[in-house]
């Protein structure tokens, strides 16, 4: 018998405040930022820095244990006409190393946009060869990623039913 208890297939936030596998980097879990009350059955997360800031990040995390395994979440974000505001699913090492699926404003689009934005050794690369235009008028899109011996693969719905890749598969091994 294994000293640790097997991983749960699926955690929703309901169980943020009390199960193990929720982390928040260089920080607690705090009301003036996260809110599971607000909107019954979703979290609520107030921005503050970016992924690149060692500080005071809105994230919350889960430990990758396996070097397969999936991630899907559904984010409802209405980004301002700004750059620096975004929502999404990230795989994250460090601040010097994660790769991220977001939803933001693209101002060469003229609108909400999913692309991907990535930190290799700390370098920041926006793919843009990769965004992709939010339909008109929709807030909520489900966001996935998918790894096989850490090769990433993420994918976005509008309805979380008729999946599209976005971007290639990103090696993640190293």
């Amino acid at each position: 018998a294994s000293p640790w208890p097997a991983a749960p297939v699926s955690v929703g936030f309901d169980a943020l405040r009390r199960s193990p596998h929720w982390a928040s980097p260089r920080g607690h879990f705090d009301p003036s930022w996260l809110s599971l009350t607000a909107r019954p059955g979703w979290l609520g997360l107030r921005g503050r820095q970016s992924p690149f800031s060692g500080y005071d990040q809105s994230l919350v995390a889960r430990r990758i244990q396996n070097f397969d395994f999936s991630a899907e979440t559904r984010v409802d974000f209405a980004p301002p006409a700004s750059f620096q505001q975004m929502a999404g699913l990230i795989c994250l090492y460090d601040t010097m190393k994660f790769i991220y699926l977001r939803m933001y404003y693209s101002q060469s689009l003229g609108g909400p946009a999913l692309g991907i934005l990535r930190a290799e050794n700390g370098k920041r690369q926006e793919l843009t060869d990769y965004r992709v235009a939010v339909p008109a008028g929709q807030t909520a899109v489900h966001l996935r990623v998918i790894a096989r011996d850490l090769a990433l693969q993420f994918a976005w719905s509008a309805d979380g039913k008729a999946w599209q890749d976005i971007g290639s598969t990103f090696d993640e091994t190293t």
